[in-house]
C-alpha cells in the first residue's frame, strides 16, 4: 500500500514571499488577542506559516544562487 503524503496547495506554493510575510506578521501582530480557547488552533496555525515562510525562503535562496550561476556561466 502506497503512503500518503501532505502536499501544500497550490495558492501555498504560489504565494510570493512578500505574502507569506505578511500572512506571518498578521499573525504575530495578532497573538495577543488569542483567547484561550483558541490559543491551541492559533499555535497550529502559526507553527505551519513558519514553516512555509521557512520553506519559501529557501527556495528563494535557492533561485537566487541559481541566478548566480547563470550570470557566471554567461560571462564566458
Amino acid at each position: 500500500m502506497a503512503a500518503l503524503a501532505v502536499v501544500p496547495s497550490p495558492a501555498v506554493t504560489a504565494a510570493s514571499l512578500y505574502v507569506i510575510e505578511d500572512e506571518l506578521a498578521a499573525l504575530i501582530e495578532t497573538a495577543e488577542l488569542v483567547s484561550a480557547e483558541q490559543e491551541q488552533e492559533f499555535r497550529a496555525e502559526f507553527q505551519a506559516a513558519l514553516i512555509v515562510a521557512v520553506d519559501k525562503r529557501d527556495r528563494v535562496g535557492q533561485f537566487l544562487t541559481h541566478l548566480e550561476q547563470q550570470i557566471g556561466f554567461a560571462r564566458f
